[in-house]
């Protein structure tokens, strides 16, 4: 079996690909990478786990693998979010993470997902160094049980000091006088305990569902989106609360409903919270956005004379630019956000936060701030819809990447870009785009459109001809 890094690190079914053996190559692969990297230097990383089942046994064992290496590992007494380990990699000034996770694929899944020095997902060309080592050592590899280097495995708070650094992020004393009423949703998954405790631990009141370790995640998938928050949209309308706030099963995405209970699709609010920073904070530099992400990005961006780099979706590619291109914003569409005075990687909690700040700062409803965003720039509303792969879809998939269109739909196509399936962009700033996801085996299908009903036709127009290549 060929380990092949997609955009959000390496995924399997665990005891079919994801097996302690797969893990072990892994492990050592990076352990090399590491000790090929700084040749002579005391090697310490950061390991950490998601709330998933047996993700904790498997992380122990990468972490008795690493200490064989001579590397030093900082392990958590539980189960802790990506930006907290990202946190804890960036303030001891460590040389790397690693975190057992699959994000928000079903419970049967696990994965990894690797960090640099400087806490941000691992660039795409050093997974793919990565890959190669591994390629380079598999047919020899083979697991002879030695006695680990206990003593390298330090067991190490991760909560405090990234609560505590969040502490310093946010206006208090704004939260307090002015307190959203404000009910969080952790869904099973390692940011409770969190968010909510973030909260409490600054007196401001708090109501939290799902704040307790389930692996099957309630019977859902660990995933942001609208029909996983009912139950949050319920406790937010029973209860006349002002936001709901939602963080995925590794904390680095972010789900946000209105005071009426209705789910605001990243593509609208990430581009408000971003305005919000830039005014609030004085934060200006460049945006990092994925190709899947709302043109609203670009709309606040021209409005405060700021550059727009566009990448293929994955965190590696807008971490790397975050990292070494002086961007200070990164949008992705799959409710991801980066601001790069924070850290260098994404961070749902932090964006949870900014959300709450706001509604504090401008005392006004979320419904209300979305209309006056939309009179400001526009309304543009993005849908998506997912495929599974067949022989025969990705065949075509293939086909219609390579095809030329002057119109889809009634819409002239003005441009073509092919860097991550295919997209065009439309007249009137509306686009669609076709591509096949780096971690399941699905094609998504992407539209954005002044409305709902004109992103719904643009969408049914592009799978039509996407069916018909």
């Amino acid at each position: 079996m060929k380990i092949k890094f997609g955009t959000g690190g390496w995924r399997g079914i665990m005891g079919k690909e994801f097996t302690f053996n797969a893990l072990r190559l892994i492990v050592q692969a990076f352990s090399n990478i590491l000790k090929k990297s700084y040749k002579g230097e005391k090697i310490t990383i950061a390991l950490d786990y998601d709330s998933r089942f047996f993700s904790n046994h498997y992380a122990y064992e990468a972490a008795r693998l690493f200490t064989r290496n001579d590397i030093e590992v900082f392990f958590p007494s539980r189960d802790t979010p990506i930006p907290a380990l990202s946190y804890k990699i960036i303030k001891n000034n460590l040389k790397g993470g690693m975190i057992i996770t699959a994000s928000n694929n079903p419970p049967l899944y696990n994965g990894v997902k690797l960090l640099s020095e400087n806490g941000a997902s691992l660039s795409e060309n050093s997974l793919k160094e990565i890959e190669q080592e591994i390629e380079r050592i598999s047919e020899d590899f083979k697991f002879v049980h030695l006695y680990p280097k206990e003593e390298l495995i330090k067991h190490k708070d991760f909560e405090e000091a990234y609560l505590n650094y969040l502490t310093r992020e946010f206006d208090i004393k704004l939260l307090r006088e002015q307190t959203p009423k404000i009910v969080v949703d952790p869904l099973y998954g390692s940011a409770r305990e969190y968010i909510d405790k973030f909260f409490i631990n600054n007196e401001i009141f708090v109501e939290t569902i799902h704040n307790f370790r389930d692996p099957y995640f309630g019977g859902t998938l660990p995933i942001i989106n609208k029909n996983n928050l009912k139950e949050l949209s319920i406790k937010v309308i029973t209860t006349k609360s002002d936001v709901g706030i939602a963080i995925d099963l590794d904390g680095d995405r972010f789900g946000v409903l209105d005071e009426k209970g209705k789910y605001i699709s990243p593509n609208i609010i990430i581009p408000i919270i971003m305005e919000y920073l830039i005014n609030s904070r004085g934060t200006r530099g460049k945006i990092a956005k994925s190709i899947a992400s709302s043109t609203l990005v670009d709309r606040v961006a021209k409005n405060y004379n700021l550059e727009v780099i566009e990448t293929p979706v994955g965190a590696k590619h807008i971490s790397h630019l975050i990292v070494n291109e002086k961007v200070l914003f990164g949008v992705e569409q799959s409710a991801g956000f980066w601001y790069k005075p924070h850290l260098n990687e994404k961070d749902g909690i932090f964006g949870g936060l900014v959300v709450s700040e706001l509604l504090a700062y401008y005392k006004k409803p979320l419904s209300i701030l979305i209309k006056e965003f939309f009179k400001k720039y526009g309304k543009l509303i993005s849908i998506e819809r997912n495929f599974p792969i067949t022989k025969t879809k990705l065949d075509k998939y293939e086909r219609f990447c390579h095809i030329n269109k002057e119109r889809i739909a009634d819409r002239k196509v003005l441009r073509v870009k092919r860097e991550d399936g295919i997209k065009f962009i439309l007249e009137d700033e509306s686009w669609v785009l076709v591509r096949k996801s780096g971690n399941e085996p699905i094609l998504r299908f992407y539209a954005e459109g002044k409305s709902k009903k004109e992103a719904n036709f643009l969408l049914k127009s592009l799978i039509w001809e996407f069916h018909n290549v």
